[in-house]
């Protein structure tokens, strides 16, 4: 039972960051991807650690501070696009884990 807490927190901290990072381009608020930054570092660090991305893990907290710089500027496209990435991520991980 208490093996399954980190993996439940570990999914919850991964929507959050997806939310808010939704939210903050939706609704043209950098604030909010900062914090979706900070959300998904460890998931970066679990993806530089575990996977075969190596240290490419660790260049998704800085596509977040782009996206919200791009924000700041008005450039909601490069935002989008500079989280594509993260995104396809998710995507990977999720059909690996649910395929097991």
């Amino acid at each position: 039972m208490w093996a399954l807490w980190p993996t439940i927190l570990f999914w919850i901290l991964i929507l959050v960051s997806v939310a808010l990072s939704i939210m903050g381009i939706v609704r043209r608020r950098p604030a909010w991807l900062v914090v979706a930054t900070v959300v998904a570092a460890p998931f970066g660090l679990y993806l530089a650690t575990f996977t075969w991305l190596g240290w490419l893990g660790l260049i998704f907290p800085l596509l977040f501070a782009g996206a919200s710089i791009a924000i700041y500027f008005h450039r909601t496209a490069v935002a989008w696009f500079l989280l594509a990435p993260f995104f396809g991520v998710i995507g990977w991980l999720l059909t690996a884990v649910m395929s097991q």
